[in-house]
């Protein structure tokens, strides 16, 4: 039994079964019409992307281990206070 256990898990090694899931590119708007929508959807090691424009809203990142950058220009965003 110990044997056929062990050629599964090879079989699953050398197949791919059980792969840990890749990172992902999310655009915004495009995937996802908001930032905090997009960083919602998005999990461990996914990079959002958001488009030239302006954005006004808040967004929490929730302990996610996720990059937020701009598709153009310095992989960065500037976050600007908005007053309410």
């Amino acid at each position: 039994m110990k044997k056929f256990l062990s050629l599964l898990v090879i079989l699953g090694v050398l197949f791919g079964i059980g792969k840990i899931a890749e990172a992902k590119d999310i655009y915004v708007p495009g995937s996802y019409t908001t930032i905090q929508v997009a960083i919602d959807a998005a999990t461990t090691g996914d990079t959002v992307l958001v488009n030239d424009g302006t954005y006004i809203e808040k967004i929490n990142f929730k302990g996610k281990a996720i990059t937020v950058q701009a598709v153009h220009g310095a992989p960065s965003l500037t976050a600007v206070p908005v007053a309410v």
